[in-house]
């Protein structure tokens, strides 16, 4: 399935602060902690199915506008959000 991707906000208990665009240098992982800066974008093909726990896949076509090849993978997935024509879903784990 292809995807577009965008950053759009980083969660109140985000282990790693997004880096700023000055700082960052595409296909290097971020150092001192950093994650992808707010409004970084890929497109590409899932390569497996988002679950919760597990890390978004993708084999990138894509990244901020400029055709680029390469693989994406996330932290693990704590949180779905899905947005319907009328409803924004959050789908999480269950409190033990």
């Amino acid at each position: 399935m292809l995807v577009k991707i965008t950053k759009i906000g980083v969660p109140a208990n985000a282990a790693d602060a997004p880096a700023s665009w000055e700082h960052f240098v595409p296909g290097q992982k971020g150092t001192n902690g950093q994650s992808l800066p707010i409004d970084y974008e890929l497109e590409g093909t899932l390569l497996a199915p988002i679950l919760l726990g597990r890390q978004l896949e993708v084999s990138r076509n894509k990244r901020n506008g400029v055709v680029t090849d390469g693989h994406f993978s996330s932290t693990n997935v704590v949180e779905i959000v899905v947005v319907t024509r009328n409803s924004i879903y959050r789908i999480s784990s269950p409190d033990p």
